[in-house]
């Protein structure tokens, strides 16, 4: 049975401003959480039962305090301690290999193109590509040394720069010894929804080159999943099997907790997708996906409309 997870928002303080964040609060305004609520809230889950953690942000690798926290989650008993980032900070092979050493199981590592410019376009920071790809070779090389065992997981997010490109991304970082992509499609709230004009584009535009990507698995030994993407996107293309790639499917239970000094927030993350920030229409009933199915982001709705989205009905 997998580890129960939960994800601790190490704060929105970020070393990027990407123009598809879901978060636009300016960067100077934004805080950590305090240190020993973080320590509290790992105690209090553990005892819960959690035995899985994933830390996120903003950017958690330039939380102050990470590997003191990685070490004290460690010292708790938890067996898989994650780690979701831009991936810029493991450029630094010193501190990449003090996080390893303090106990990081598992490395999710975010980035959206193979292209330098498209990707230092997205994440407004010029030569943040060429960090992110000497962060990825360092971790390969110490994947390689036996001092990561699992698996390095890569997110994109898929947006206007970039969808045409999804195949081109697979194969890319395969080459680089990544097999496991997730693709997220964009979110219009914060600076993605501010930049929803250049940046969201139409799931009828996208899936051409989803299918393209998902036949790279007769070619190659990749694994995928796409998340946000509601079923009838699939079905509509003949994707043979697309459960297999579709993010519902394949997602464990995770809470997650978001906290600063002041301010706790803990929900669980389907259940909040589902019931807050997703949407469906009410023929979405009769589909043989509904009880599975999320639908499309609310925001996506606002901009285009339920005209793209059909009930599906499985002979």
């Amino acid at each position: 049975m997998e580890n129960r997870k939960i994800e601790i928002n190490l704060g929105l303080v970020c070393n990027n401003f990407c123009k598809f964040c879901m978060n636009k609060a300016p960067l100077k305004e934004r805080k950590f959480p305090d240190f020993e609520f973080l320590k509290k809230e790992l105690g209090d889950y553990y005892q819960k039962g959690y035995r899985a953690v994933g830390f996120l942000g903003g950017e958690p690798t330039i939380y102050p305090r990470l590997i003191e926290l990685v070490s004290f989650t460690k010292g708790l008993g938890y067996q898989e301690i994650q780690i979701i980032s831009n991936g810029r900070r493991y450029s630094d092979k010193n501190f990449l290999e003090r996080l390893i050493t303090a106990g990081v199981t598992r490395f999710y590592v975010s980035i959206h193109s193979y292209k330098e410019e498209v990707e230092d376009k997205l994440i407004s920071v010029r030569g943040g590509f060429r960090q992110k790809i000497q962060g990825l070779l360092n971790l390969r090389n110490f994947q390689k040394n036996g001092m990561i065992k699992d698996k390095i997981f890569l997110n994109t997010v898929i947006n206007k720069l970039n969808y045409k490109h999804l195949k081109g991304i697979v194969l890319f970082f395969n080459n680089m010894g990544f097999s496991d992509v997730r693709f997220n499609f964009i979110r219009p709230e914060g600076n993605a929804l501010a930049n929803a004009k250049s940046l969201v584009p139409r799931y009828s535009e996208v899936m051409k080159y989803v299918v393209e990507a998902v036949k790279l698995k007769e070619k190659l030994p990749v694994n995928l999943s796409f998340e946000a993407i509601p079923f009838c996107s699939f079905c509509e293309y003949g994707i043979e099997d697309f459960k297999d790639y579709v993010g519902e499917f394949k997602d464990a239970d995770v809470v997650a907790s978001f906290g600063e000094k002041n301010k706790r927030d803990r929900f669980n993350v389907a259940e909040r997708r589902k019931n807050q920030l997703r949407i469906k229409k009410a023929s979405c009933r009769s589909c043989d996906f509904d009880s599975v199915c999320e639908g499309p982001w609310k925001n996506y709705v606002k901009i285009y409309g339920f005209k793209e989205f059909k009930p599906v009905k499985l002979k």
